[in-house]
């Protein structure tokens, strides 16, 4: 039987079935959002349940994380802020024809 995730952080999860998600293969949409969403509680099972590095992948691979959480955890975890994507300068694509 696969993990599924606790009730009671289904509430993170507004814009899926949160019954749903699997704790492994969902791993990096788990952590996106309970890092920049959750509460203490919630950080403490996230931390218990995939480890500290699992935050830092997130935060060196995915864009998408709140500036504000990216500093947090960098300072938390002693993280280069140079490595964390979020914290790069923006992507700002070239518009067709130019």
């Amino acid at each position: 039987m696969k993990k599924k995730l606790p009730k009671k952080l289904y509430s993170y999860f507004w814009e899926v079935d949160s019954g749903e998600i699997r704790l492994e293969k969902d791993r990096d949409y788990i952590v996106k959002r309970l890092i920049d969403y959750g509460k203490t509680s919630d950080i403490k099972w996230l931390m218990k349940t995939y480890g500290p590095n699992s935050i830092k992948y997130i935060l060196t691979k995915y864009r998408g994380i709140f500036r504000r959480t990216a500093m947090l955890w960098a300072n938390v975890l002693d993280i280069n802020p140079a490595e964390i994507k979020c914290l790069q300068t923006p992507y700002h694509r070239i518009p067709f024809g130019v």
